[in-house]
């Protein structure tokens, strides 16, 4: 689980998103925005389209924030990170989840 003080609020969601870099990979967007805060702040999103049903949804949140919990020690600590969920990732595994999750984090440092 991630703490509160790391967690992306709606506030700063909606003015983020159109701003930072954007890393495109099968399973997911993230996009990067650098900020003055002194911790990292992480949010995953997962549309309707990518899976209609909520328990769906909150399935697939907690799989990538559990990832992103084991990982927070190579996350920047002046960054903000939104995950853009697709539909490939309604149909993956974990371990295919978490391998993609730290190469992209890995390659963005």
């Amino acid at each position: 689980m991630i703490p509160k003080k790391n967690r992306l609020n709606s506030f700063f969601f909606k003015n983020f998103l159109r701003k930072g870099s954007v890393i495109d990979t099968p399973l997911f967007s993230l996009r990067l925005i650098q900020h003055k805060n002194d911790d990292f702040r992480v949010t995953v999103t997962v549309s309707k389209k990518v899976a209609r049903k909520a328990t769906e949804r909150n399935l697939l949140k907690r799989r990538f924030l559990s990832v992103v919990a084991q990982t927070a020690q190579h996350l920047k600590k002046d960054t903000s990170y939104i995950f853009l969920l697709k539909k490939e990732a309604a149909l993956a595994d974990f371990k295919t989840i978490k391998s993609l999750v730290v190469d992209t984090i890995n390659k963005q440092n």
